[in-house]
């Protein structure tokens, strides 16, 4: 997953860690699939194609992904969160791109 072809949107939000703290980033979403960008430098935190995230759910002003690459025996979780309207936003255009 080199370069994302085509258009991509992109969302501001906070990526939350396990210990609590979270990282502003840029989630970018595209139909090559998502991408986690350091949001002062653009550099690339996570990346994930399409086909790796195997579901989500939105829980009031949060995204939760949760993804298995071939190399992963259980499930990770990934939380994104914003204010509601940017959740939702990026649930609808994740949702667009899982569907085309």
């Amino acid at each position: 997953m080199q370069d994302f072809k085509g258009i991509s949107e992109k969302f501001r939000m906070n990526l939350a860690h396990h210990d609590g703290g979270t990282d502003r980033v840029v989630v970018q979403i595209g139909l090559d699939g998502l991408k986690l960008l350091n949001a002062s430098d653009n550099r690339t935190m996570r990346s994930y194609e399409l086909g790796h995230i195997s579901r989500w759910q939105s829980r009031g002003g949060s995204l939760i992904l949760y993804t298995r690459t071939p190399v992963d025996v259980e499930e990770r979780q990934t939380t994104l969160s914003a204010d509601d309207s940017t959740v939702r936003n990026a649930l609808d255009t994740l949702t667009c791109c899982c569907m085309q």
